[in-house]
């Protein structure tokens, strides 16, 4: 019979000027925020080889795969860029990037760490492009991280670190993904052609989810996500699903398709996986949507004759994505009716359906990377509505009970009579017969017989809104600042920077959880320091007029030695000289909930956290309006500070 083909996109990736889709800042580069503007010819160049793109059109040919994007090693870092020292110690570090006649590229990073304070920004010479603000809500406990892809050859990473945190930051490259043009190889020349794949990539022909009313797909593209596949090889596109199990938690379990990797090495935890991915409308949006996304996973099962693959995501999914858990249904019968919701070419959401029956092929497939996969392994389904394309595989086949009963591996893709064959769960259950290579321990752990699971909600609750001032105990308000809040259990991550009226909000957090606050705020040391605060602080170690706010104290104490002595006026004095440019203990400023009890009002250091704190919210909350948060400018006991 006829060889059919995966429906993956190897070795690609998306051109469009999308941030990440992890957690970012809307926060300018500090260039930009602070009016600095050094040349970019000033930036260290870092030129790398590109690769042999003739050998890359050779294996193109003999493997008939998309490939047009190849990665370059690399061993970059801190070392290799400018740093730049600002005036109030503060530090930018910038480093150029090109590889010549790339149609973009994309950083990739082995050690990755930003400290509290700081950002990493991505863009072009232009700065046409970017990518950021990144900051520590990135950071994951792996160290992996990625940033890109920019439409350009040439890239530019901008690092910010505030003096306070100097040093602690981490930024290894040790590798560069390179697009490139299969019209241009010989002549090395770049192209201005546009690749197809990603956003608005897909054919004329398919709908997008959002014209389907019905209640049930609205309700189940929730499960669905698009997959950023990283291998040694290069990246490209898949799409998976959510999947419940039997114990009905929120195990972060994708199901996708095994032959998204096979062949391949897998760097999981370079994944990327692209939730609300989606138009909003029945029409194509005229400008790209955002997403929402978590880096990494870990593999739980797969097989190659079931084409199932399982992973296990490295973090909870957040009750911001308002994601769905789908059901599952392992019987052996042949579904009546069937959809899918797929992300093809790497577009946006989009849904095929069928009336026509569905049956259990008979035989063999032969697949076009040598792969002959069992007979009856496979449901064969010919759409009546829309269809799919590369990088749709995986998606879930989801029968009329709204459960998963087998994943796309591939078929004969076209606008009219697509023919497309799913892998059958009813066989992945027991696959080869171990963990690693069926679904029953991870769907079932407790071997509890089921044969069937519902779908459910992602969240065990609705989400409330999390909001506040941030003020000086004077009560003015302190705009500028950086706020940033961690769920310690369900993975939630999520930054915001204060207003004018030194406002901020957070929408759908969910309750029953702790969360790690933290503030942070950029400034000059010596802002709003001079004499009256010297004079002030001196009466205090001599007992003459002492301070009556906490508050005071706490600002007074810039050697953090939980006391007020003559060592703080004297290195208050060095800043207010010029002498210092910071502090040697304090950041410039530190931040309390604004409901902290002082056990003793006149001795505020004991057990006092300074930039952090937490907070536990109850089950049953409703939205909380008024956490508010004190501001404490170091040094600054008269509260003078400029606090713009």
């Amino acid at each position: 019979m006829n060889c059919k083909y995966h429906l993956i996109f190897l070795l690609c990736s998306l051109l469009s000027t999308w941030s990440l889709g992890q957690t970012t800042v809307e926060l300018a580069p500090a260039t930009e925020r602070i009016a600095y503007q050094p040349s970019i010819q000033n930036a260290s160049v870092i030129s790398l080889a590109p690769p042999n793109l003739v050998q890359l059109r050779a294996e193109d040919k003999a493997f008939s795969n998309s490939r047009f994007a190849a990665p370059i090693p690399t061993n970059l870092g801190f070392q290799d860029g400018e740093w730049i020292r600002l005036e109030n110690g503060d530090r930018i570090w910038r480093i150029q990037i090109n590889a010549k006649a790339a149609l973009g590229l994309a950083i990739l990073y082995d050690d990755f760490y930003l400290p509290v304070g700081s950002t990493l920004h991505m863009y072009d010479q232009n700065a046409t492009e970017m990518v950021g603000a990144y900051t520590s809500a990135n950071n994951n406990d792996r160290r992996k991280f990625l940033t890109g892809f920019i439409h350009a050859e040439t890239v530019i990473l901008e690092y910010f670190e505030p003096y306070q945190v100097q040093g602690q930051g981490r930024l290894h490259i040790f590798r560069v993904d390179y697009i490139y043009n299969q019209d241009n190889y010989e002549a090395g020349l770049r192209s201005s052609a546009v690749m197809d794949f990603g956003f608005g990539a897909s054919d004329d022909c398919h709908s997008n989810v959002d014209c389907n009313a019905d209640a049930n797909v609205q309700m189940l593209k929730r499960a669905i996500c698009r997959i950023l596949l990283v291998v040694e090889e290069g990246t490209g596109f898949c799409t998976g699903g959510l999947i419940n199990n039997v114990r009905e938690v929120n195990m972060p379990y994708v199901l996708s398709a095994f032959h998204c990797q096979d062949g391949f090495t897998p760097m999981h935890d370079f994944w990327r996986f692209d939730f609300n991915y989606e138009g909003g409308t029945c029409a194509n949006p005229s400008e790209e949507p955002s997403f929402e996304s978590i880096l990494g996973c870990t593999q739980r099962a797969g097989r190659q004759e079931n084409d199932f693959l399982l992973l296990e995501l490295n973090n909870g999914i957040p009750n911001t994505f308002n994601a769905f858990f789908l059901g599952w249904d392992r019987r052996t019968a042949v579904p009546q009716d069937a959809l899918m919701v797929h992300h093809p070419r790497g577009d946006i959401k989009k849904i095929a359906q069928t009336s026509r029956p569905i049956f259990i092929f008979g035989g063999q497939i032969n697949w076009n990377n040598a792969v002959t996969t069992p007979a009856q392994h496979h449901f064969e389904v010919d759409w009546t509505d829309g269809t799919f394309e590369v990088n749709s595989s995986g998606a879930p086949l989801i029968d009329q009970n709204n459960r998963v009963v087998g994943q796309l591996h591939g078929g004969n893709a076209a606008c009219d009579n697509a023919q497309a064959w799913f892998g059958r769960l009813s066989l992945s259950w027991e696959g080869g017969g171990n963990s690693a290579s069926r679904l029953k321990d991870w769907l079932d752990p407790d071997d509890t017989g089921a044969e069937t699971s519902d779908g459910r909600e992602s969240q065990n609750n609705t989400g409330i809104t999390l909001s506040g001032i941030v003020l000086t105990d004077g009560g003015d308000p302190i705009p500028s600042t950086q706020i940033q809040i961690l769920g310690v259990n369900n993975g939630l991550s999520l930054a915001t920077t204060t207003d004018a009226q030194g406002q901020y909000s957070f929408s759908n957090i969910v309750a029953g959880e702790t969360y790690q606050i933290s503030a942070t705020k950029t400034d000059e040391a010596g802002n709003g320091l001079s004499v009256l605060d010297l004079i002030q602080m001196r009466k205090h170690v001599l007992n003459i007029d002492l301070f009556q706010s906490p508050y005071q104290m706490l600002a007074a104490d810039v050697n953090q030695s939980n006391s007020i002595s003559t060592l703080d006026l004297i290195q208050t004095q060095k800043v207010i000289l010029g002498i210092n440019i910071n502090f040697d203990n304090v950041a410039t400023w530190s931040f309390l909930a604004a409901n902290t009890t002082f056990n003793d009002a006149s001795n505020p250091f004991l057990g006092i956290a300074s930039g952090g704190f937490t907070l536990s919210i109850p089950e049953a909350s409703s939205d909380i309006d008024d956490f508010d948060i004190i501001g404490i400018k170091a040094g600054d006991v008269n509260n003078t500070a400029d606090l713009n």
